[in-house]
């Protein structure tokens, strides 16, 4: 009778590890919808946009640990994308990413570690829910001097949009919902027309000195704006 030794048996364990790792990247998983809502109010009118993002999270285990398991996430949808009329474009980016900004929300990290339920298994579970996002929960919210210029990007402060669009802007509410809608797609080309494929480059190159000098618009990539083809 053949014997195995510790060798040939860590190689099957091995193997065996591997199997399901591929097998929870391929079968295993997670999916949703989500609507990002802005809403702005000018000279005391609302005016709003939303986007929809759809995600796909393949792998993954219980998340006894915040790293714990080996996930694939594939991710399809737009930054909003909202006219201020005569004051120009607010742009709620997808950063951080959207399946963060989403556990983060609803507290789903935590429901699922006490539920002993894989990491974002919980989210679905919101479908037709809405929450107002809290200010340190809000994605990054940017604008351009000129929007056809991708360099001319600039950070808005949600807190003062005033100083980015003028006397009378001021944000209302951020609000995300769980949703089963597919995402629409050539919103965001028609704004900023110089988007190219994903995943795409950052939205000008610094060059020398160093990192805490680097402009802005290096610190942006414009997979932010789009992400999924």
């Amino acid at each position: 009778m053949q014997r195995f030794g510790w060798k040939t048996w860590g190689a099957v364990v091995l193997a065996l590890f591997a199997a399901w790792v591929v097998s929870q990247v391929l079968w295993g998983g997670t999916n949703w919808s989500q609507r990002l809502t802005v809403t702005v109010s000018v000279d005391g009118k609302p005016v709003s946009a939303s986007a929809v993002t759809r995600i796909n999270v393949r792998g993954g285990g219980k998340p006894v640990l915040p790293d714990a398991g080996v996930y694939s996430f594939n991710v399809r949808g737009e930054a909003v994308a909202l006219e201020i009329p005569g004051r120009g474009w607010l742009f709620a980016l997808q950063k951080p990413a959207p399946m963060s900004l989403a556990e983060d929300a609803f507290d789903a990290f935590r429901l699922a570690v006490f539920g002993s339920r894989e990491r974002y298994s919980m989210i679905p579970d919101y479908i037709g829910q809405t929450l107002t996002l809290q200010p340190n929960n809000y994605p990054l919210l940017v604008t351009f001097d000129d929007p056809a210029r991708p360099e001319t990007v600039k950070r808005v402060d949600p807190a003062n949009l005033a100083a980015s669009f003028g006397a009378g802007v001021r944000l209302e509410t951020i609000a995300l919902s769980i949703t089963d809608e597919k995402p629409a797609d050539g919103v965001i080309e028609k704004v900023l027309p110089w988007l190219g494929k994903y995943p795409g480059p950052v939205l000008c190159s610094k060059i020398g000195g160093p990192i805490s000098e680097a402009p802005f618009c290096s610190l942006v990539r414009q997979d932010d704006f789009k992400k999924g083809n």
